[in-house]
């Protein structure tokens, strides 16, 4: 690999500038090649001209010149290389100072002759990051819980091209913020750290790209990020406040501390000897003030570091103590050795678990309970949560309550155990009372699965040493099943089987050796027992596992911080959303962690300004990025917009201008001219702005005006969606009340699927009303005993419905599309369409108001005699029952009679025939008159305006016309006239020319008429005769004595006549001895198309002289009439007639 092409140049205020296009595959000398003007152009992007947006991509562009075929050959042979194969190295007095990669699809060629230019555009690599997915296939080395600065390397190292930048020093971070239990001596990017997991979504996986990734570690530290001067700087921007003191540490590409150093990172404007001067005065511009600015933090309160870890079933038994079951076989999942957080414990501190089993394949009946085993520990002592009552052993009545779980000393007997409803799928949802301890830690986290007896019987027990139960209802029992003891303690050993079956008794082996008596006794039958294998068909997935404390729910995805501004104004300002945080009282994937002096990572708190630069409070970190942007735009923000004429000046430097300090927003950099364009924001700190003061003054932003909110979770599943879930699990109620007594069994509470604080849906066993003492609006509950539907509305538990009893409701049938009706008192019918309608034709009097008839009887029956009734603007008028027509007149619409009429309003007739309005009369020989009299009444017209009386504009067709007149006048006789009493006769188009006069075809076809005073017959096309005008710019002729006058608009240009297209033998004839006139005493006039002149003097230029040989010339400066011979020779040439 090496330099392909390379550029080299000086600017204009001396620095040493080489551009090289480099090719990864390219090896030999490098060729000096040239540019455009400028070298190259090096401009800084982002999303907005926000000076908090944190990405501050760069791009530059190079205008190589391509002289020959020969570099022309390798330009067309990188088009189709793969993207950073080549690439564009810029540097800066031999020193590396940016590049990037080229996308060599993207070039843009002339297509001219040599030479020419071609574009290059290279990029730093930051938008390359939006296609990069954050996941295990890319990051590569980094653990599972890096340092900031750890990520920033393995983000940015995807970026730019690192072998170039150099691996060594690759980041610059700069920062004056610190968390209060790190050292103040060392860089918080080194010093923080968080869980890969933190950008996973709530099903564990990794859905960011590293760019959303890094844009969320750059909000949260206010900072932003560049490549500028040959290394990658990150930037927080509350350092600008302490420009002078600057502190940046160095970095690796893995994120490893190289060094660090301290200067002013400030550069002066210097009007005076231009070399740091704005080549104009800059545009000023202002950016509101700000009212309110807000951050989200992203979390789901889960208290797993890693939710992704697999939760698969495993075959077992209920040996470990973790298990509390009734079946000894099972499927389970252990989950207690992972990590979780350390909780603080206490009043309104609970957890919620919420998980989900599927049955993909085995038989229900093997699948009858869900077992879960929580406990926790101080360290000292532990406590397992625990069913309220023995869920084995049926409901315990004195013990109701509705918050089933109590946290108690762990046993075998001890444990939660819920009834695997339907034995196919099901969602549980537990949460538990307040954590019993002030710092929790998970001890054990087990779920399973296992089966139950398949009968409980009662029977009794005769002996000592008998093998008879007796008074036993034997119904569905199978020999060989397992049989167990329920009392307490056991009449039975273990592993005692059914042998024989009789009416009313059983034989078991081995006997018992308990007191007669009546003893519950379980059955397992061994085709309902789980087997190995049956893991692969039962899945389980913990949806959350979820800290509440006070204040939070499960519908909560996080926090909200915001900073507030006392000042009268209106613009609010919206950061990025955050998955990272400190301040839940949790440790958990979302959880942002500090490391001490002594080197124990902690979760963070607190963070503030380090004391060295100021002493401010201290408070969450997303609720001091909230206030240090309300701080330093608390007032209308400044901004100017200019072009920098400069030397060394780099795009992250505060320049100094006056008192003034301008930071860099974006902009351009023209290189060989020593120029930066773009926009800088005056940046304004005020120290002041914690400070509590008077409201209106800008100096109120106290701790008082930052608040942490609960951010609520917005999607709320519907209530019907868990109307849907009852429907499942009761199936179709259809008035059987046993079907509740079946699937509730003596459980006293049916979770079903629901999540957070949608309602619940509580199914109680016995009771003709509800007897809970604790719910919440729209909690829904069931009772078997009598159907009853309740629900919770307005605080109280109302009945909704209940559902009939078997056998008590309608009986009957009917017919599809028949109206239905009561045969009985409860029964019903249907109604045979051949006598009544059917529902089809009863929906078609729909929306009837009133009845049929009677609408029907008030309709028009009649028509009416004509204009008998006032008449109507609407043409016509309904008299009681008749319909009266009316005539059309000047004032009312209406028909045509066969009388006189005055019409009004313009009329239209369109006719596909020849004629489309045809005026006849019989005889037309007494006095005067016209056929088609046409007599508008025309008022004077303010805007001058043209009116026509008559418009005659037909609209043509695409096709070729040999001929189309307008107005055609035939008549039987000689000479007809078109006689225009007063006013104009105006022949008017859209084409060029307004009135055509042909001989042969088309616009108007005048044959030898006569326009004006003319007498005799008509020889010509056209014959003026009398005074007439031909005029767009006055009415009247100008001059009296002229017979025929052409009249221009006063336009300057054009010709007043054109004769073309033509060869007369004389286009201007003056007969009868007239005399001819061609021009005026101050007109010009030219001949054979040369340019016209004024009359010459004897002023004008003489021609030049020539003698062709000795002889008695006239000299050059005799005069004839005052001209000289030159003179009249240069006038005949001035004026055309010689050449």
């Amino acid at each position: 690999m090496a330099t392909k092409y390379k550029h080299e140049f000086t600017s204009e205020k001396g620095t040493l500038w080489k551009v090289e296009l480099f090719d990864t595959t390219f090896a030999g000398a490098a060729i000096d090649v040239r540019s455009l003007a400028g070298g190259f152009r090096l401009s800084y992007d982002s999303e907005s001209d926000d000076i908090n947006q944190p990405i501050k991509a760069s791009s530059v562009t190079f205008n190589m010149i391509i002289e020959d075929a020969t570099m022309e050959s390798y330009i067309y042979s990188i088009i189709d290389r793969p993207y950073g194969d080549i690439q564009l190295h810029i540097y800066k007095n031999s020193t590396i100072y940016w590049a990037g990669k080229i996308n060599t699809a993207l070039l843009k060629l002339e297509h001219s002759y040599f030479p020419y230019a071609i574009e290059f555009v290279a990029v730093d690599g930051l938008g390359d990051l939006t296609k990069l997915n954050f996941n295990s296939a890319n990051w590569g080395s980094l653990g599972t819980q890096p340092t900031i600065a750890q990520l920033f390397g393995n983000i940015l190292g995807n970026c730019s091209i690192p072998t170039i930048i150099g691996t060594t020093n690759y980041i610059t971070t700069a920062s004056p913020i610190y968390e209060t239990q790190a050292p103040t001596t060392d860089d918080v990017f080194n010093k923080s750290r968080l869980y890969r997991a933190a950008f996973t979504d709530d099903n564990g996986d990794y859905k960011l790209n590293y760019h959303q990734v890094l844009t969320q570690l750059l909000t949260a530290f206010n900072c932003r990020v560049m490549l500028a001067n040959g290394i990658w700087k990150i930037i927080d921007n509350r350092f600008y406040d302490y420009y002078t003191t600057w502190k940046e540490y160095v970095y690796n590409i893995s994120g490893t501390q190289q060094s660090s150093s301290t200067f002013n990172n400030s550069i002066a404007y210097n009007a005076t000897n231009r070399s740091r001067v704005f080549l104009a005065d800059p545009v000023i511009e202002f950016d509101p003030a700000l009212k309110y600015v807000e951050v989200k933090q992203i979390a789901d309160f889960d208290i797993r570091v890693d939710p992704s870890l697999s939760t698969s079933f495993g075959y077992g038994t209920s040996g470990s103590a973790l298990f509390t079951v009734r079946r000894n076989e099972l499927l389970g999942c252990d989950m207690s050795a992972r990590t979780y957080s350390t909780l603080k414990g206490g009043t309104n501190k609970k957890l919620r678990l919420e998980f989900t089993i599927e049955n993909k394949g085995i038989d229900s009946k093997k699948l009858r309970w869900v077992n879960v085993i929580i406990q926790v520990s101080n360290g000292v002592t532990s406590k397992r949560l625990s069913n309220t009552y023995n869920s084995f052993t049926g409901v315990n009545s004195t013990t109701k309550n509705a918050d089933p779980y109590l946290w108690k000393t762990p046993s075998m007997t001890e444990g939660i155990n819920i009834p695997f409803v339907n034995g196919q799928k099901g969602k549980y949802v537990i949460e538990f009372p307040d954590l019993p301890y002030t710092d929790c830690v998970i001890e054990y986290f087990a779920i399973s699965v296992c089966g139950d007896a398949d009968v409980v019987r009662n029977g009794f027990l005769s002996g000592t040493t008998a093998t008879t139960i007796f008074q036993l209802d034997t119904t569905n029992l199978v020999i060989g099943s397992e049989v167990v003891g329920f009392n307490t303690p056991s009449p039975l050993t273990a592993g005692t089987q059914l042998t024989n079956l009789f009416y009313g008794k059983a034989t078991i082996n081995p006997g018992h050796t308990q007191t007669p008596n009546t003893y519950t006794f379980g059955f397992y039958d061994p085709a309902n027992t789980i087997i190995s294998g049956d893991e692969s068909s039962v899945s389980l997935k913990i949806d959350s596992f979820t800290y509440l404390p006070s204040g939070v729910n499960v519908d909560n995805e996080g926090y909200i911080y915001s900073s507030t501004n006392d000042d009268i104004v209106v613009e609010k300002y919206y950061a990025e959303n955050v998955y990272f945080g400190d301040g839940f009282n949790i440790q958990n994937k979302n959880t942002l962690y500090t490391t001490n002096s002594f080197g124990t990572i902690l979760p963070s708190v607190n963070w503030t300004i380090k004391p060295a630069y100021e002493v401010q409070n201290s408070a969450p970190l997303l609720e001091k990025l909230t206030q240090s942007i309300l701080w330093h735009q608390y007032k209308a923000l400044k901004r100017y917009s200019g072009t920098l004429f400069t030397t060394n000046f780099e795009p992250y430097q505060a320049l100094i201008k006056g008192s003034e300090k301008l930071v860099f927003v974006g902009g351009e950099f023209v290189a060989e001219l020593d120029e930066w364009s773009g926009s800088w924001a005056v940046w304004i700190y005020r120290p002041d702005a914690y400070v509590s003061g008077s409201s209106g003054n800008g100096t109120k932003a106290s701790n008082t005006d930052i608040t942490k909110d609960i951010y609520p979770h917005v999607d709320f599943p519907k209530l019907d969606d868990t109307i849907k879930v009852i429907d499942s699990v009761l199936g179709d109620m259809n008035g059987a009340l046993s079907v509740f007594r079946q699937i509730t069994g003596d459980n006293e509470k049916l979770i079903l699927d629901y999540k957070g604080s949608d309602p619940q849906v509580f199914v109680q066993v016995t009771g003709a009303t509800i007897t809970a003492t604790q719910y919440k609006e729209n909690d829904i509950f069931l009772s078997a005993e009598n159907g009853k539907f309740w629900k919770v509305i307005n605080g109280s538990i109302t009945q909704v419905f209940q559902a009939q009893a078997a056998g008590s409701g309608l009986t009957g049938s009917g017919t599809t599309n028949q109206i239905a009706y009561f045969t009985g008192a409860s029964s019903i019918g249907s109604l045979d369409t051949t006598t009544y309608p059917s529902l089809t034709e009863l929906s078609y009097v729909k929306g009837v108001t009133s009845a049929i008839q009677t609408q029907l009887n008030g309709k028009v029956s009649t028509i009416g005699t004509i204009d008998s009734q006032t008449k109507s603007a609407n043409g016509l008028v309904i008299s009681g029952t008749s319909l009266v027509a009316q005539t059309a007149d000047a004032s009312n619409v209406g028909m045509v009679s066969i009388g006189t009429q005055t019409f009004a309003g313009a009329k239209t007739f369109s006719n596909a025939a020849l004629s489309s309005l045809t005026i006849s009369s019989s005889n037309y020989n007494a006095g005067t008159g016209s056929h088609l009299n046409i007599t508008p009444s025309i008022t004077a017209n303010a805007n001058n305006a043209v009116i026509n009386a008559v418009s005659i504009s037909p609209t043509l067709s695409a096709s070729t016309f040999t001929g189309v007149t307008l107005i055609d006048l035939s008549f039987g006789r000689n000479n007809p006239n078109l006689n225009i009493v007063s006013g104009n006769l105006a022949f008017m188009s859209a084409q060029t020319t307004q009135m055509v006069v042909r001989s042969a075809s088309g616009g108007i076809t005048m044959l030898k008429s006569k326009i004006g005073t003319v007498t005799g017959a008509a020889t010509n096309v056209l014959d003026v005769g009398g005074d007439s005008l031909f005029s767009s710019a006055q009415a009247t002729p100008a001059t009296a004595t002229a017979r025929v006058q052409i009249v221009g608009s006063s336009a300057t240009t054009g010709s007043a006549l054109i004769v073309s297209n033509s060869t007369p033998t004389n286009i201007i004839r003056a007969d009868n001895n007239q005399d001819l006139y061609l021009g005026s005493s101050g007109g010009k006039i030219g001949f054979f198309a040369v340019t016209p002149i004024v009359r010459p003097t004897t002023t004008i230029a003489g021609a030049t002289y020539a003698s062709p040989g000795a002889g008695t010339n006239v000299k050059t400066d005799d005069t004839f009439g005052g001209y000289t011979i030159a003179k009249v020779v240069q006038a005949l040439i001035n004026l055309g007639l010689l050449t």
